[in-house]
């Protein structure tokens, strides 16, 4: 959590963009595949309906 949390705030400052920083940072140990993964659009969209559905009730 600390280590997103430094890094979302470099984000603010406009210091870069979150996966960027995240991956250049050497406290971070998720390969570059995973990290990738992290921030698919594809695994948002999988995911979605089952959201949207619960707030459907």
């Amino acid at each position: 959590y600390r280590i997103v949390q430094r890094n979302a705030m470099d984000t603010w400052d406009g210091k870069g963009h979150l996966k960027d920083l995240l991956a250049a940072d050497p406290e971070v140990v998720l390969s570059n595949d995973d990290l990738e993964e992290c921030f698919s659009l594809d695994r948002v969209a999988q995911t979605s309906s089952v959201v949207f559905d619960r707030l459907e009730g």
